[in-house]
């Protein structure tokens, strides 16, 4: 019996994934009392010696307390509570205590990575101003604007490193932060604290809630504004990529020869008329997610205006005849030479009366707001009828042959030779000086007729 084997060879390829770090408790949820941090939050800052009422820790509050402390009433921003800390200096409220800082820390579901690839999440943020947060006639002490600082460390309330500062937290209802910062080391712990915004001032508290998982920060696409054009070539404006992310061009609908499809601000030719749909995507060293938007350029074709055919007249009056402009252009008469009334100039088939003698050239322009204008030119060309025949004096001559001289014709006017009687061969008919040949003996009469287009 033979038997056939067959090996499958699995092949381990790395694929990016999102670094997504969590804390226990994100929404900061306790039980209300003053002077007590929900768990497993970490109290911070060390006072550096065993306070009674407080441990050897200042101690963040969980708000709002039923009946209030220090009189903060705002609703939580997500769930039943949320953290109350402030800093104060000095303090001369407990022996010893020169300054009251509040912060709280946790250590990580795993630790950062420091490889240049930035973090985000999201913090609830309000400012804590009461009237007598710290009761002002013990201690003399006015809330004023805090703001807050994130850290990392490798222990509990650790100060390694300066990751993220909000600046003066003036909103006194709840606004969404975006924290976002690039560890320079693979810190295993955060620490949120409490700073007074103002330099002199005495205190700052402030209230937060509602902390999102730490991820990578995702790529962000935005391929531009949608353009109207009138040639087929324009440049793309979408977002440049950060650094380790790439982005990329790719024609979804329409046409376009993209010059560098990795440029946001490349140069695309040959569109085609109408809609032609762009995709921007931005990838990411640091994420596998994927961000793409789309841009539309819409080619607009140029209208070449058609003043329609010249004419020749012999009343004062006509209908011109021109194309209709698109939906998006205006079409105008007007007069170059001549003279005339023109009835409704944006109407390409309007009357025109009152024409003056001779040539009157009108032109039929098309225009719109986004694209250039265009010109075609008409004649119509008035003939006051008044022609007038001479076909010279009678001859007598012994030779077969002779010159004719009848007047020359107007400008607007045409003349002919013709035979009445006798015989001749006119060298050229239309020619008032023309040569007769082939003349026969005795009488030969011929006539010269001048007419113009009315008469």
């Amino acid at each position: 019996m033979n038997r056939f084997y067959i090996y499958i060879l699995i092949l381990l390829i790395p694929t990016i994934t999102i670094s997504q770090l969590t804390v226990v408790n994100p929404g900061l949820e306790g039980i209300p009392g003053q002077g007590i941090t929900p768990d497993p939050w970490q109290n911070c800052m060390p006072f550096g010696f065993y306070v009674a009422g407080y441990g050897d820790y200042a101690t963040p509050d969980t708000q709002p307390n039923i009946p209030p402390v220090y009189e903060i009433v705002l609703p939580p921003s997500e769930g039943d509570s949320y953290i109350g800390f402030g800093q104060i200096i000095p303090y001369n409220g407990i022996a010893g205590l020169t300054e009251f800082q509040e912060g709280f820390s946790q250590e990580l579901s795993s630790p950062m990575i420091a490889n240049n690839c930035p973090y985000i999440f999201t913090i609830d943020l309000a400012n804590g101003l009461t009237p007598d947060p710290w009761n002002d006639v013990l201690y003399g002490i006015q809330t004023t604007i805090g703001e807050v600082k994130v850290f990392g460390g490798f222990d509990v309330c650790s100060e390694a490193e300066l990751l993220w500062e909000s600046g003066p937290i003036t909103n006194s209802e709840w606004v969404t932060y975006t924290v976002e910062f690039i560890p320079s080391d693979n810190y295993t712990h955060i620490l949120f604290a409490c700073f007074k915004a103002e330099k002199d001032a005495a205190c700052g508290y402030v209230l937060a809630d509602n902390i999102t998982p730490i991820i990578n920060t995702p790529p962000t696409s935005n391929a531009g504004f949608n353009q109207e054009v009138c040639e087929n070539e324009t440049y793309l404006n979408a977002n440049t990529p950060n650094e380790n992310e790439l982005g990329t061009w790719t024609v979804i609908s329409g046409n376009g020869e993209l010059l560098d499809a990795n440029n946001p601000n490349t140069f695309v030719s040959n569109l085609s008329i109408g809609d032609n749909t762009f995709q921007w995507t931005v990838e990411a060293d640091c994420s596998d997610q994927i961000s793409t938007s789309e841009v539309t350029i819409n080619l607009t074709a140029l209208s070449y205006p058609n003043a329609g055919q010249n004419q020749q007249l012999c009343e004062n009056e006509t209908y011109l005849n021109a194309n209709n402009p698109n939906e998006d252009e205006i079409g105008i008469w007007t007069i170059i030479s001549g003279d005339a009334n023109i009835e409704n100039i944006n109407n390409p088939n309007t009357l025109v009366t009152n024409l003056s003698e001779g040539e009157n050239i009108f032109s039929w322009s098309l225009y719109s707001i986004l694209c250039d204008t265009l010109t075609d030119l008409v004649t119509i060309d008035y003939i006051i009828s008044n022609p007038y025949s001479n076909a010279g004096e009678n001859m007598k001559v012994c030779d077969e042959q002779t010159e004719l001289n009848a007047n020359d014709p107007s400008s607007n006017e045409s003349g002919i030779w013709s035979v009445v009687s006798g015989s001749g061969i006119f060298e050229s008919p239309t020619d008032a000086n023309t040569l007769v040949s082939d003349l026969s003996i005795g009488e030969n009469t011929f006539e010269w007729t001048v007419s113009d287009a009315c008469e």
